[in-house]
């Protein structure tokens, strides 16, 4: 926890996210060189976090989160590749309109909604769909 000073100090310079990207990358870079931002707990926080429009040169890594309210995740651009698995849904589950140049790959969602998936189709996925195990309480 900042101390009261720490945190004086830090509001009266007017800390701007560029200033942010500094402090992150001189404390919280680990021994394989990446930023490690992992557990940190925003649970006591009432509001939202919004983490868009980053620009990553190497792996963007979104693990196990837990999130009471809707997970947004749209747009991405992956010039790699994009997982995205093992996903359970209290709500709908929406993936619709993805454009992948090598194989697309969901598998094991559990859904107690509905489950959304359109415009998947031949001329937006370059190699392969595969999609199996998934447990659905709504309609697909």
């Amino acid at each position: 926890m900042l101390n009261a000073g720490l945190k004086s100090l830090l509001k009266e310079a007017k800390l701007t996210k560029e200033d942010l990207k500094e402090i992150l990358l001189d404390n919280f870079v680990n021994e394989e060189g990446g930023l490690d931002l992992r557990y940190l707990d925003f649970s006591d926080f009432d509001g939202y976090v919004d983490i868009s429009y980053m620009k990553v040169n190497n792996d963007l890594m979104q693990d196990s989160q837990h999130v009471k309210g809707t997970l947004w995740q749209g747009c991405q651009v992956v010039e790699g590749n994009l997982y995205q698995s093992c996903q359970k849904v209290g709500g709908d589950l929406d993936q619709h309109e993805q454009i992948v140049q090598g194989d697309l790959k969901q598998n094991w969602q559990h859904v107690q909604g509905n489950l959304y998936q359109q415009y998947q189709c031949r001329e937006f996925i370059g190699g392969n769909l595969y999609s199996c195990e998934s447990i659905l309480k709504g309609k697909k």
